[in-house]
């Protein structure tokens, strides 16, 4: 399929990439006839789901985003609600929803996946006071790891930081009463972590025992870990990263319009690896809200080999630079 007028986004910082080399991959999306599309290179700061709004409002007919799961996120809530498609050409580092959706993590293999746009996905979105998310809401662990997350220690360390900073504050983590209304019904329960989750990569992280968590069942599914004792809390950073079956002490529940956390103390919530307030919380769930072309079938990595391949992996490659500078 040829599309007329693709806007294409470019993180030139997300993997190294950079606008011409993408500009290259991407040549089989340019209309017959015409030289290749121009390339939106994304500048430091930039509010790219306005850009991409009022791309789409300008009457783009596909939109491209090359970049990590942070660019992808904010181009999809750009297009969420509009009837103009997404494809995704993962450059960064950890590329969640590339993953998730079985789309190549080989740039060109990926572009090719974009110009055959034979297949089209309907990905359920949320937001939280009217900004949109893809991954994950969490309270809880969740949310204190990404609180004790530094922008140093990303750079540095890459996605390791995330379990890093919660095993470092596992001592001032105790369970919490909460009251999670789905759909209308009320729960109470008592935890160290709530996620409300649109990615089963990532929720399989800590929820391995859960149901098939995808982007694209029309709706989200909400997770509540209950553990006893404080050994329970780095075992669990010790299942997530052997691959082991983590607590069997998870209620999970299915919502498809609506989650509201609270809590007696206001505890801090994180959306997409960001902290975005603190409870009570309304998350508000669209189901098939943003169209991305994957393939049908995804198929996605191996339970036993993701947290290796999302935490340890990164790591050690900074490691070995390290070593051999």
């Amino acid at each position: 399929m040829r599309f007329r007028k693709p806007f294409i986004l470019c993180n030139a910082a997300a993997g190294g990439s950079s606008a011409a080399a993408i500009g290259s991959i991407l040549a089989g999306l340019r209309p017959p006839g015409e030289g290749g599309p121009p390339i939106h290179e994304i500048a430091p700061g930039e509010r790219i789901e306005e850009t991409v709004r009022a791309a789409a409002a300008d009457g783009c007919d596909l939109v491209v985003a090359a970049g990590g799961d942070g660019t992808v996120s904010a181009a999809m809530a750009g297009v969420a609600g509009t009837a103009v498609p997404l494809a995704i050409i993962p450059v960064g580092t950890t590329n969640l929803i590339a993953r998730e959706l079985g789309i190549p993590l080989d740039p060109a293999s990926a572009a090719r996946v974009a110009a055959s746009a034979s297949m089209m996905r309907s990905i359920d979105g949320m937001t939280v006071a009217g900004r949109h998310y893809f991954l994950q809401v969490g309270v809880g662990i969740s949310a204190l790891a990404v609180d004790g997350t530094t922008r140093e220690l990303k750079s540095r360390f890459g996605a390791l930081a995330y379990p890093g900073a919660a095993a470092g504050r596992l001592f001032n983590l105790r369970p919490r009463h909460l009251d999670i209304t789905v759909d209308g019904e009320p729960h109470r329960v008592r935890s160290i972590e709530a996620t409300v989750a649109n990615n089963g990569i990532l929720a399989r992280m800590f929820f391995r025992n859960g149901p098939d968590i995808r982007m694209d069942d029309g709706r989200l599914d909400v997770c509540v870990l209950v553990t006893r004792t404080l050994f329970d809390y780095p075992r669990l950073v010790l299942d997530m990263l052997s691959g082991r079956p983590g607590s069997p002490h998870v209620l999970f529940l299915a919502a498809a319009r609506s989650v509201r956390i609270e809590s007696r103390t206001p505890l801090a919530v994180q959306a997409d690896g960001d902290i975005i307030g603190t409870t009570p919380i309304e998350i508000e769930i669209h189901p098939r809200a943003v169209s991305v072309i994957a393939p049908e079938a995804a198929e996605r990595i191996a339970d036993r080999d993701l947290a290796r391949s999302l935490f340890l992996d990164p790591y050690l490659s900074s490691l070995r630079k390290q070593w051999s500078t």
